[in-house]
């Protein structure tokens, strides 16, 4: 998340940003992390949200 928000890896803070212009505000960010994925994989009724019912992630 800090990547897509600050436009450099987190190793590198004190580097200038890479295409600032590209960077996203922190709603931006939560969303892309969390809700915009699931419906990108038409999952966007089980997951994706926090709620009562969907799904998390699993690694199995």
């Amino acid at each position: 998340m800090a990547g897509a928000r600050h436009r450099r890896p987190t190793r590198d803070l004190d580097e200038p940003p890479h295409t600032p212009g590209q960077a996203l505000t922190a709603p931006e960010t939560l969303r892309a992390m969390t809700v915009n994925a699931p419906f990108r994989a038409g999952e966007e009724q089980l997951a994706g949200r926090i709620a009562v019912a969907p799904r998390a992630d699993r690694l199995s």
